[in-house]
């Protein structure tokens, strides 16, 4: 009975963690629609799929000749634990939603050559797009790339994209295959949220860990081979092992990600004087912190800091050289209506009533 009796209380137990964990997402068109729900700010939609080989440009091994779409229509598609339908794969959503919307066949019927040729002219190289790093001082791109994972600037749902240009708030990924690799074993990541899971898949398939450094050429180093140097040669390393000799961990992690993911010459060729500018240009900034726009992630001071103090002409404490507001501004008390008591703009026998009953009193100090 009492085995029973615990039974019962794990069952329930369960039956309350799912109802509290339901969705919140009241929109019937949305995949994760829960009838009791009485918001629509959690939800996620269908993402279409297209016949293999439709999901990629033709090439010399999917000529058009064999081309293998026609016959079988796009389809919308929720996310599903059981994986993709067998045939169909992948799509650039806004290519295919700008394709369907022109040439409602294509999703009705069939995805023949001439849905495939809409969508190839659409965007002729897709790549995949990741919500932008939450590790970096600018929210810009690194080359792990991404890790958005429902943290701001990037809200809930933000799965990896497929599409021809960065769409707001998302990088290119560095390592394509990667995202092909974390794609294929967790769907999650596409059509819900490239959370920290994500994240961590693709950094430890481009690097080998969770969570790799930069190392970047010892500046006050000789140049030696094959490590180290001021940067003559010898590129930034990423990589879970080290030091290197020859090289320093770079001091800001974030600048570095950074400058590396805009310019992938300094990690493949050579931490040149262009890298190392950029680099020393994201280092920088106000350093004083009593300054209005002092920058807590600055490790070099580049003379920008700018003082507070009174900014406004007409204040008796006015500071020409202050170049922001202290809100400490003082100003000559005016006289010309101290004796429009009732504050109406004028001087009449209102005033008079008012002071009348006062006069004779005494002022304490």
């Amino acid at each position: 009975m009492l085995l029973k009796s615990l039974s019962i209380a794990v069952v329930l137990s369960c039956l309350a963690y799912v109802v509290a964990a339901q969705p919140v997402c009241n929109d019937p068109e949305a995949c994760n629609f829960f009838e009791g729900s009485i918001s629509n700010t959690e939800c996620f939609y269908p993402s279409y799929l297209l016949p293999i080989p439709g999901i990629v440009v033709l090439n010399d091994n999917y000529s058009r000749a064999n081309f293998q779409g026609g016959g079988t229509p796009a389809l919308e598609f929720c996310f599903d634990f059981n994986g993709l339908p067998e045939g169909y794969g992948l799509a650039n959503q806004s290519c295919v939603t700008t394709v369907i919307a022109n040439d409602v066949f294509c999703v009705q019927s069939s995805w023949d050559l001439t849905c495939q040729e809409a969508y190839e002219l659409c965007c002729p190289a897709n790549q995949w797009y990741l919500p932008a790093s939450t590790f970096t001082n600018s929210g810009g791109p690194v080359i792990a790339g991404g890790g958005g994972g429902g943290v701001p600037p990037i809200a809930l749902f933000q799965p990896a994209i497929l599409s021809c240009s960065a769409p707001a708030g998302y990088i290119l990924a560095a390592e394509q295959d990667c995202v092909e690799s974390v794609i294929a074993n967790d769907l999650f990541c596409v059509f819900i949220n490239w959370d920290a899971f994500c994240q961590n898949a693709y950094t430890t398939c481009a690097y080998g860990c969770v969570n790799p450094t930069i190392y970047i050429p010892d500046p006050c180093g000789a140049s030696v081979i094959p490590f180290g140097g001021s940067g003559g040669g010898t590129p930034a390393i990423v990589s879970c092992d080290g030091p290197f000799l020859g090289y320093i961990e770079a001091p800001s992690q974030s600048c570095a990600f950074d400058v590396i993911a805009n310019d992938p010459f300094c990690v493949s060729s050579s931490w040149d004087g262009i890298c190392i500018d950029n680099y020393t240009s994201c280092i920088s900034g106000c350093t004083y912190s009593f300054s209005c726009n002092y920058d807590p992630l600055a490790l070099v001071d580049d003379g920008s800091c700018g003082y507070p103090g009174c900014t406004d002409s007409n204040a008796l404490n006015f500071d020409p050289n202050a170049t922001c507001d202290n809100a400490l501004c003082v100003f000559p008390e005016s006289t010309a209506c101290s004796a429009d008591l009732d504050n109406n703009g004028v001087i009449n026998v209102s005033d008079l009533l008012i002071f009348l009953p006062l006069f004779g009193g005494f002022c304490a100090y």
